[in-house]
């Protein structure tokens, strides 16, 4: 994954487009240490986090590896039918997010690298500064981890990459 993204057409036609960009780009680093995939690491984000719990309640994130590698690879067969069927390759856009905790071991991360080495065209991981534990329960209760979740549907994307910049100065970014 390099430092440029195409995000969804919703996203690039709005005028917060370059902040959300520069944001992106500025913040990549590679996912551990000998990686060879790079994530976005934000800081914890009241706004993003309500934007991604109202998507949840539409149903659109998927919860653990198993469930979002099977996501995925649906996906990518589905997309690889289109282009056969068609006779065409459609550019590619960003059209997942990868939420990813802060506390994730390595060997974790580096199936998460696999991920994202094989669907970085289409999709971008964003490590939280949140643990698995506070992720887990703010979107699945009490008692509940979560190291990843998968937000799926190009509208909920751009929601969500919306949410990251605020519109006024009263939403601000916090750590938790």
């Amino acid at each position: 994954m390099n430092t440029q993204f195409r995000l969804p057409r919703l996203v690039e036609s709005d005028p917060r487009s370059e902040k959300i960009m520069a944001l992106l780009s500025g913040n990549q680093k590679k996912l551990w240490e000998n990686s060879r995939a790079k994530a976005v690491f934000l800081p914890y984000s009241e706004n993003f986090i309500r934007t991604l719990q109202f998507e949840h309640k539409r149903g659109r994130i998927v919860r653990s590896f198993e469930l979002i590698e099977r996501n995925l690879e649906t996906q990518a067969n589905g997309l690889k039918m289109v282009d056969e069927k068609t006779e065409s390759k459609r550019g590619t856009r960003i059209s997942r997010l990868l939420i990813i905790s802060n506390d994730a071991a390595e060997r974790f991360l580096r199936k998460v690298e696999g991920l994202l080495v094989e669907h970085g065209d289409r999709v971008l991981g964003l490590v939280i500064d949140a643990d698995s534990e506070k992720i887990g329960h703010l979107f699945f209760g009490e008692g509940k981890t979560a190291k990843i979740m998968l937000l799926e549907h190009k509208e909920s994307v751009a929601n969500a990459l919306f949410a990251l910049v605020p519109e006024n100065k009263t939403d601000k970014q916090t750590m938790p």
